[in-house]
């Protein structure tokens, strides 16, 4: 396991306090580099209900973009976002075709989620 040591202004090391969101920054960090680099595209999720959306995070701009309408809600975003990362996609249904509450992480499949989970999926997208 690796650990994150945060200096500042010559004192003693230290761990930050919220340990998993110091993470998450870091990663964002790394996924805002790779798309400046041309590395990485942005990250491009499926949402299929009654008809097909597609959210877009940039992390180098920090803007959400859904269909091609752009939304300056980040952290509405990041909700959705952490919703999608504690899905379980080995124990999801996935299929080639879109189904109704289904998402489409970056990859060739949708995976269906469960209904509980879609409501509060669908409640975030609204407040974009």
């Amino acid at each position: 396991m690796h650990y994150l040591h945060v200096s500042c202004n010559d004192q003693p090391l230290g761990f930050p306090v919220e340990i998993e969101s110091a993470q998450r920054s870091m990663q964002e960090l790394v996924q805002a580099i790779y798309e400046v680099a041309g590395y990485s595209a942005a990250l491009s999720i499926g949402f299929n209900d009654q008809q097909t959306s597609i959210l877009s995070w940039s992390f180098a701009n920090r803007t959400i973009q859904i269909n091609v309408n752009k939304s300056a809600k980040w952290e509405a975003g990041s909700q959705i976002l952490d919703l999608i990362y504690q899905l379980d996609f080995e124990q999801l249904t996935n299929s080639k075709k879109a189904k109704s509450q289904s998402i489409q992480p970056d990859d060739d499949l949708w995976y269906q989620v469960p209904s509980d989970t879609w409501k509060s999926l669908m409640k975030l997208v609204d407040e974009l």
